[in-house]
């Protein structure tokens, strides 16, 4: 049964391998890989120390965080090695999941059904092409191996094959939490197929028997991990905050939304239609009648596979399997803004596919289906399923592309309007950034990060009395938010306000470099810096000086910290050295409008309107739609009348002054 092998590796590379010509996106992928300062240094010893010492994001993931960082080592920041990983990874589970199940069962066709379908579904998309997702193809993988381990531990009894079982469900577990339910699924496994409990000739009562009690037994060690790391998780998801906006609604509204959720991926595993990278849970229903018409579903199925357990005891197993393998993520323990994910199929599936598997083979078989009609059938079936994985995978291309096609699932949708903002913002469109965060801060759950994004880009554009707003507000719903208290504390130093800003900056500037998590990254030494400018407006030149050059010591590429340093030299006597220090910053050839602009009217307050003129002139030859060009313009008309910024000014009809309200 090689071929079959070969053929779902053929498969499952041919329709996801695009990915390696995809993009990181936004959502979340920086936390991971692309702004993690730690995992952005490959393995070393920092990231070993990084990996195990802490649960940053909520997870408990010490062997995803190596694997992310193996591949910085193997790829650097190129996306497409990232990604190519995860393929790898899903390539291999589902070849073993092949080979495991033929292994269990015996039945060869069923088992590459349940291999294919687990290959090509195209509710697996997340987590294969979402190189964030590491930790899905990642933690299967020793699903996979712990089971095996398993299997032949049953078979040949010994201390060393069930210390390897164990040593492989820890690992496991340090890839994702959501292997603790794997102890019961092994129980499922002894029922069926493993036939370790006689369900054929005693039904339920095997169920009761003392042989059932033995098998729980032996499986105490597994479950005792279980149990240890289902705490930590939750312990760690309650200090990050994870569970604190959602797990506060009402039983019945989060018991609706997970017995909905149960019945959600049925429905998208037959009919894969309208995928999104994020459902946001709605309450447009009565949750009331949602429980009991979901209640009375699960019943019905759960009963039509109690009455088929003697003849057909994969059918229980299956369904159970499914239940069970989704309790962690189902949502009864609120965790995130999401009604329901993708990604949580990836295992849970697993169990439907085996059911529908037998119980395919067993009607083909009853009823003598000719092989060419089954095989042209899958055939067709696998075709169109791969078609549709393949244009699911197409989307998560780029962040643009993922977000705006989430928009045209729902135009309410928060995540997906506020990662539209931060690529419009990456591109410098700052109106249809501030549009797109706007949208989104409607729907927002996290409402303290789309204000603190509305905030931050209406101070791009020169807002600032309503980005301070804005920004307050962000602080007043979470006050331990670094992000918001970095920007309260320069915006406050950039507009004069240096007392009120400085117990934010303070709180910022005695952090070590790039402090943080990498989704709430902050920059000392920008704080470091406005704590110069507050200790000069407080007449204490010679402490600021100093302040600059701590700042300098921590990052002498630092422009921020270059360009007051050459001022504050200027202002302390010190004019040539002050002059060369701009002329070091302007070496540095900055590009970013904003930082031109501070070079220009450092170079203005230092007797040098030639050189502000020509750094004016530059902003508007290369971003002529800036804020900044019509602030500099402005700027530098009341510094010196006699300068022809009349020319500049003719050249840029559609500049407006930055509003300051």
């Amino acid at each position: 049964m090689t071929w079959i092998a070969v053929a779902i590796v053929l498969l499952t590379v041919g329709v996801y391998l695009q990915v390696g010509w995809a993009d990181f996106v936004t959502f979340d992928d920086p936390v991971y890989v692309s702004n993690n300062p730690v995992i952005l240094k490959g393995l070393n010893w920092e990231t070993l120390r990084y990996a195990f010492s802490s649960g940053p994001e909520g997870n408990y993931i010490p062997l995803v965080w190596l694997s992310h960082a193996a591949c910085v080592s193997l790829f650097g920041t190129w996306a497409g090695g990232h990604h190519l990983a995860n393929l790898f990874l899903h390539v291999l589970n589902s070849v073993l999941l092949f080979y495991f199940l033929r292994r269990i069962t015996a039945s060869a066709w069923p088992s590459a059904g349940v291999a294919l379908l687990f290959a090509l579904h195209p509710l697996h998309v997340e987590s294969v092409a979402w190189i964030a997702e590491r930790k899905d193809v990642l933690s299967t993988l020793f699903w996979i191996l712990t089971s095996w381990a398993y299997v032949r531990w049953v078979e040949r009894p010994s201390k060393l094959g069930y210390f390897w079982m164990l040593l492989l469900f820890f690992l496991g577990l340090l890839s994702k939490s959501m292997l603790v339910t794997l102890p019961v699924i092994l129980l499922l496994l002894d029922a069926w197929p493993l036939q370790r409990l006689d369900l054929a000739n005693r039904g339920f009562k095997a169920l009761w028997s003392r042989e059932a009690w033995k098998l729980l037994v032996e499986k105490l060690p597994l479950f005792a991990l279980s149990a240890a790391f289902g705490i930590l998780t939750i312990l760690i998801q309650k200090t990050v905050g994870a569970m604190s906006s959602l797990s506060s609604l009402p039983a019945h509204q989060r018991l609706s939304n997970s017995l909905g959720a149960i019945f959600v991926y049925l429905r998208q595993m037959v009919w894969p239609d309208k995928l999104s990278a994020f459902y946001p849970i709605s309450w447009d229903f009565h949750p009331v009648f949602h429980i009991v018409g979901a209640s009375l579903g699960l019943a019905l199925i759960t009963a039509v596979c109690a009455l088929n357990l003697r003849r057909r005891p994969y059918l229980a197993v299956g369904w159970l399997w499914y239940l069970v393998t989704l309790l962690p993520v189902v949502g009864i323990i609120q965790v995130g803004g999401q009604s329901h994910a993708d990604r949580y199929t990836y295992v849970p599936l697993i169990g439907v596919f085996i059911a529908l598997a037998f119980l395919a083979e067993e009607f083909i078989y009853r009823w003598r289906v000719p092989r060419v009609a089954v095989l042209g059938v899958s055939a067709c079936f696998l075709g169109g399923m791969a078609t549709l994985t393949a244009a699911q995978t197409q989307i998560w291309r780029d962040n643009l592309r993922l977000f705006s096609y989430a928009l045209t699932m729902d135009p309410e949708n928060p995540v997906a309007l506020l990662n539209i903002g931060d690529e419009y913002l990456k591109l410098g469109q700052l109106e249809n950034a501030q549009a797109a965060y706007s949208q989104g801060l409607k729907y927002s759950t996290s409402l303290y990060l789309a204000h603190y994004r509305v905030g931050y880009v209406l101070e791009l554009l020169g807002k600032y009395d309503r980005a301070l707003v804005f920004y307050r507000k962000s602080y007043e719903l979470k006050p331990g938010f670094l992000g918001v208290n970095q920007g309260l504390g320069h915006l406050l130093t950039r507009i004069g306000k240096y007392e009120e800003a400085a117990p934010f900056v303070e709180r910022i500037m005695h952090l070590p470099d790039a402090a943080g998590t990498a989704s709430d990254r902050v920059n000392p030494v920008t704080s470091q810096v406005d704590w110069a400018l507050i200790l000069l407006s407080r007449q204490q030149l010679p402490e600021a000086l100093k302040a600059t050059e701590v700042a300098l010591g921590r990052d002498p590429k630092s422009f921020y910290a270059g360009v007051v340093y050459g001022r504050l030299l200027y202002e302390a006597g010190r004019q040539d050295e002050g002059n060369r220090q701009l002329d070091k910053v302007w070496a540095m050839k900055p590009a970013d409008p904003e930082q031109l602009f501070n070079l220009g009217m450092a170079f203005l307050g230092n007797h040098r309107p030639e050189e502000a003129r020509h750094i004016i002139e530059r902003i508007r030859t290369e971003k002529p739609d800036s804020p900044w060009l019509s602030q500099g313009l402005d700027k530098l008309e009341r510094a010196d009348p006699t300068l022809t910024v009349q020319t500049l000014r003719s050249l840029t009809p559609t500049a407006k002054a930055g509003s300051q309200g």
